[in-house]
């Protein structure tokens, strides 16, 4: 099948990390608070050899997504990776480890779309007992690659589209399928404005109480 080159974030719901705080705003490897980060060599006792993947926390049962298109190589359980499923796009290979659930039905062979749930969000496997996270790997031609650079990407591609759907909300152009009855009269696109303002200043207010 077609593969797109348009990254998407693994972790669907727009609130995930790399280093874990309440707000999910974190998104520095270098301030990472859980080994999240990826790296070579002598590690804590989890991880001996390195860290072959960059884990995203979220809240739990949150969405796990194919990042790119593709085909599922493999779906299982271990006692490390707890639930997980192996994925692959072009030159790509994707591991997704620590999964709460796979999706219903999911099975090696099948094609998926970019975006399409594999499973949800969990703590699995040797990740028992912590936050909630997806331990994302990624494999270019058959050697493992940080993926940092990647999900940063897709990050970027995910709040790009989120400020596109505002946009077209607020001036009556929104044709998703969460607005089948199309334009929005001009009071209710103000209502929208005002509860995503709302809700960005209680977000800063908690963030200076923090800091």
């Amino acid at each position: 099948m077609s593969t797109t080159r348009k990254p998407v974030m693994p972790v669907g719901g727009n609130r995930y990390n790399i280093g874990y705080d309440a707000q999910w705003q974190q998104w520095n490897p270098n301030k990472a608070q859980h080994n999240s980060d990826f790296y070579s060599g002598a590690g804590d006792a989890n991880h001996p050899t390195g860290h072959e993947g960059v884990d995203v926390f979220g809240p739990e049962g949150a969405p796990m997504r194919a990042p790119l298109s593709g085909r599922i190589l493999e779906v299982g359980n271990s006692s490390i990776s707890g639930n997980y499923v192996k994925m692959k796009s072009g030159d790509r290979e994707f591991f997704f480890a620590h999964l709460d659930a796979h999706a219903k039905g999911l099975k090696a062979g099948d094609d998926v779309r970019a975006g399409e749930k594999i499973g949800t969000l969990g703590d699995t496997g040797q990740a028992s007992g912590t936050a909630p996270h997806l331990h994302f790997q990624m494999k270019v031609n058959g050697q493992i690659v940080d993926p940092g650079d990647f999900l940063i990407d897709a990050h970027r591609n995910g709040q790009r589209d989120l400020r596109d759907r505002r946009a077209a909300k607020m001036t009556g152009r929104d044709e998703s399928p969460r607005n089948p009855e199309g334009p929005k009269q001009p009071w209710a696109a103000l209502l929208d404005f005002s509860a995503t303002f709302l809700e960005n200043l209680d977000e800063a207010i908690e963030r200076l109480k923090i800091g």
